[in-house]
């Protein structure tokens, strides 16, 4: 009902101001100026979607497809300019980067302007029009502008209304984040670099002929609100370092019309410098100059290999962790260089102790395994208790001999018949017992005999023995300090090399950094 009285009411009023303009045109001028704001920026809405504005009849129904060309010869000028807000993302791996930015487009549409003084239209010195990419939302023709080395289309930016004012001029500002794919210039000092990323803005579907793009003035500007500044970033813009150029460019499916494209290249500087330094440069280092601590291990210490494969395995875990961090391209820079030449130095040191170690012990004869040994001298303890065993018997074969002739030599002095005293061929009483005895006596000093010559040959082998094995313990000891004081030697030599080049080397790699530069630079 009030909608339905508010209508008759805006029809009572037009039919009034007609007939009062027609009577009393001073009256007339006075009730349109009257009218609500709300009413008079309405009025002009509908008169310029419809064609009518300021009474000019020239032009049909607004069209938001077509440009507003007027002339044939007259390109309509599109500016561009960009407000950067803030650094959303720097992914140097898979150069990309994002800026969150106020993308701000303006231009001049003749069909969008009025008259302010116009009683219709008084005092509405600006006004909106819903404006988007998309043909089947927009009131108003808007530039077909396209990132051209996007990651994704500027047509994600938010949809935002248009501000047209009274000489058609447009205004558009849309807020959101521009993903370029980059071909970074400067990585190649990582991590000293201070990297640029250019954004190219060009039409797509119209050439230069119908939206002459150019650079606003100025073409980027910078949010300087609080919450606009970079903080615990790894990266910071340089301020007064970017550049915006344009140019035309030809395709060949249009060869006569020219595409105009705008280039803006942002400066950022690293702001994690020290981060690279602390967590990868200085740890490879460190690593490099411990690598070099095994010229002070003894070659008879089982460790020196040990300890060099140690370290160089932590050197290449450290490096693949840090590969994540890295981009992977062809290209050689800075801080793979140095890794590379300090993985190289803890190799060198590796082989210097493989070469080291196979010179000490190349010269050694083969040991005899501790177990082996330790049958050899329980069997040699045997034979010598053997030995012993045989000795005591042969003294006790000894002594009973002896008693035997003791008894013999008693029984004569008693009175009993010597052997003397009977003649050879005669037959004695005791002739079998002394037989026996003689015999005995004869076989005990002869084994006796025996085995004292054939301990003195076990005993003179076992001191031959002896001494061969002191003589060959001589020789080997010889060789084996030889070989030390050769190692050694070498020891010296290849810790003076090293502490001699890779202090060199690192000092060769930071004061080279300002030479470091790479191609992808666009000179603007």
């Amino acid at each position: 009902m009030k909608r339905l009285t508010e209508r008759y009411l805006g029809v009572a009023v037009a039919i009034g101001s007609f007939l009062i303009q027609d009577c009393f045109p001073f009256v007339s001028a006075i009730s349109e100026e009257a009218l609500p704001y709300w009413r008079r920026e309405s009025t002009l809405h509908e008169d310029i979607l419809s064609g009518a504005v300021n009474g000019m009849d020239d032009y049909s129904e607004y069209n938001s497809r077509v440009p507003p060309k007027v002339l044939d010869n007259e390109d309509p000028v599109v500016k561009v300019g960009i407000n950067v807000f803030k650094i959303k993302e720097i992914n140097i791996a898979n150069s990309y980067m994002s800026l969150n930015a106020w993308l701000r487009i303006s231009w001049n549409d003749p069909r969008l302007a009025w008259n302010s003084s116009d009683p219709k239209y008084f005092n509405v010195n600006q006004t909106t029009f819903k404006a988007s990419t998309d043909p089947e939302i927009t009131q108003v023709w808007v530039p077909d502008l396209e990132l051209y080395n996007q990651d994704e289309s500027l047509s994600n930016l938010a949809d935002k209304d248009v501000i047209v004012y009274p000489d058609g001029s447009v205004f558009w500002s849309r807020i959101g984040n521009l993903g370029a794919l980059c071909a970074f210039s400067g990585i190649i000092k990582h991590p000293f670099d201070v990297i640029e990323c250019t954004m190219d803005f060009s039409g797509w579907a119209r050439s230069g002929k119908f939206a002459d793009y150019k650079l606003m003035d100025p073409p980027v500007m910078y949010q300087e609100t609080g919450t606009g500044k970079s903080t615990y970033q790894e990266y910071a813009i340089l301020k007064g370092k970017e550049r915006a150029s344009r140019n035309n460019f030809f395709y060949p499916c249009c060869p006569d019309e020219a595409w105009p494209t705008l280039s803006f290249t942002f400066v950022f500087e690293r702001t994690t410098t020290g981060y690279y330094q602390r967590s990868l440069v200085i740890i490879m280092i460190g690593f490099t100059f411990l690598s070099a601590a095994v010229f002070f291990f003894d070659i008879r210490c089982g460790e020196r290999l040990g300890y060099g494969i140690t370290v160089l395995l932590a050197m290449i875990a450290t490096e693949i962790i840090a590969s994540e961090m890295l981009p992977t391209c062809p290209e050689f820079i800075w801080i793979e260089v140095m890794c590379t030449g300090s993985n190289l130095f803890a190799i060198a040191s590796l082989v210097e102790s493989c070469v080291v170690t196979h010179i000490y012990y190349k010269q050694r004869p083969e040991e005899i395994p501790e177990y082996v040994e330790k049958k050899i001298d329980d069997k040699s303890n045997d034979d010598d208790y053997e030995e012993e065993e045989d000795f005591q018997e042969c003294i006790l074969l000894e002594d009973s001999s002896r008693k035997g002739e003791v008894v013999e030599s008693s029984k004569h002095s008693s009175g009993v018949p010597k052997l003397s005293d009977y003649p050879n061929d005669s037959i004695s009483p005791n002739d079998d017992s002394t037989n026996r005895s003689t015999l005995r006596r004869r076989s005990g000093t002869s084994a006796l005999a025996q085995k004292f010559k054939d301990l003195t040959r076990r005993a003179k082998k076992k001191e031959n023995v002896a001494e061969e094995r002191h003589k060959r313990w001589r020789e080997e000891r010889g060789l084996d300090m030889e070989a030390f004081k050769l190692v050694q030697r070498i020891d010296r030599i290849s810790f003076i090399v090293f502490i001699a080049t890779y202090p060199l080397f690192l000092i060769l790699m930071y004061s080279s950094i300002p030479l470091w530069r790479d191609d992808y630079a666009v000179n603007l």
